[in-house]
């Protein structure tokens, strides 16, 4: 379980996820195990850590070169049916028949701008200036609201503000919290 937020300025979006992971019902810190820069792109992955360590690890299949333009074509294009074809070879693909592949979800920044890819794998544009997401995403989207009401829109203090309030008020987030930016 997991809180993953992200902000931007408009020029660049920062990034907070907090550190819990659990095996069975043991609940673990771990650092920066929930952010991956890949590219330009830093992602935040909530769910099931292998998706992380697929794009950290095991990327060398996708095409980065094809990146540089449209951000929201190149996850539909690229990254979503590589994720889907590296999880399935690892057996790592959700069963369950709503709808859900993916064991998570990711949130995905470059520049000023971010995006949403859901368990279903459908990308997503978020229409805010900042957005949460996992188990902890509510809690965070109303401290964000709050945070960016009272402090303007200081990016980092907003996504942090977000994860923070997660991990105090929800079990399945813990503090310490990874915080990165995307580049300029």
């Amino acid at each position: 379980m997991s809180v993953i937020a992200v902000a931007s300025n408009g020029t660049r979006c920062c990034l907070a996820a907090d550190s819990q992971v659990s095996q069975n019902t043991t609940k673990l810190t771990m650092s920066n195990t929930k952010v991956v820069r890949l590219g330009g792109l830093l992602l935040g992955v909530d769910g099931s850590l292998a998706m992380g360590d697929a794009l950290r690890y095991h990327a060398d299949g996708l095409d980065l070169g094809a990146l540089a333009g449209d951000l929201p074509g190149w996850l539909s294009r690229n990254l979503v049916p590589w994720m889907r074809t590296y999880l399935k070879a690892a057996d790592l693909m959700d069963k369950r028949d709503d709808g859900h592949e993916f064991p998570g979800s990711m949130l995905v920044a470059r520049g000023r701008e971010f995006l949403h890819i859901d368990c279903a794998g459908s990308v997503m544009c978020c229409a805010s200036e900042w957005w949460a997401i996992g188990a902890g995403g509510a809690t965070a989207r109303g401290a964000m609201h709050y945070a960016a009401e009272v402090a303007g829109h200081n990016a980092e203090h907003v996504v942090t503000a977000g994860v923070e309030a997660a991990c105090r008020l929800d079990t399945t987030c813990s503090l310490p919290m990874c915080v990165e930016w995307t580049e300029p």
